[in-house]
């Protein structure tokens, strides 16, 4: 891709081995690759534009040094990130918190043990940091540190994942940094999952580029973005937004 083509990301990365689809040796092996990948957004980015990046900091084990279940400790992830951003070169503006409220289901509470084992926090809330490349370009000015409170995506129901993908974010998070673009602009998602960047996008008109590693999602995503865009023309038909 071009450099200086893009006037905005917002994205979610695969969290460090949170799930099965995100699996690396070691924290160092994914901070590299998170480092790489970003080198390249930074490149194709125009300068104004916006990053929103979405993360949270939870709890696991860097497997550097006590590879046991001892090692287990709050992993920092937001924190890594904001260093990494700044040695590439972005402007760290602010931080969305996302607070989800009463979370679907206590499986990760206390990891299953009793105390006095160590309590692991209930993921509750999440970062979007705010980020750009130079000074933040005026249509974005809007985009401030405040407590977003979004209802995460339901996606088990009678314990079936309906959605077809382990980690997506609701229209919202994509929805604060679109709402604000261009009809020129165009906006990128490096970690496309479920194609809601693009569904977003396409409500506002705005171009999108989504990237998906996994051959299953990118099928999945096609799905979402031709079945939303069908509803999307069925509303248009009746007048109806």
């Amino acid at each position: 891709m071009d450099s200086d083509t893009l006037s905005g990301v917002v994205t979610s990365p695969p969290y460090y081995n949170a799930k099965s689809y995100s699996q690396w040796p070691n924290i160092y092996c994914y901070l590299y690759d998170m480092y790489n990948i970003f080198a390249e957004v930074y490149r194709t980015l125009k300068d104004g534009a916006v990053l929103l990046f979405n993360i949270f900091d939870y709890f696991d084990n860097e497997n550097n040094i006590v590879l046991s279940a001892m090692g287990n400790k709050r992993m920092i992830l937001g924190a890594y990130m904001i260093d990494i951003f700044e040695r590439i070169g972005f402007t760290v503006c602010r931080n969305v918190i996302w607070n989800k409220g009463e979370i679907q289901g206590n499986r990760s509470f206390n990891q299953g043990n009793l105390t006095p084992y160590y309590q692991a926090p209930l993921n509750c809330w999440e970062h979007i940091l705010i980020l750009s490349k130079g000074e933040k370009a005026q249509k974005f000015e809007n985009i401030e540190s405040c407590v977003e409170n979004i209802r995460p995506v339901i996606k088990m129901i009678h314990g079936k994942n309906v959605l077809g993908h382990d980690a997506p974010y609701p229209q919202e998070i994509p929805e604060l940094l679109v709402k604000n673009m261009d009809a020129e602009d165009i906006v990128l998602d490096p970690f496309l999952g479920s194609g809601t960047t693009s569904i977003v996008a396409n409500r506002h008109g705005i171009t999108s580029v989504g990237i998906e590693k996994s051959e299953d999602y990118y099928h999945l995503c096609q799905e979402k973005i031709k079945q939303r865009t069908i509803f999307q023309l069925s509303f248009d038909q009746f007048g109806l937004t």
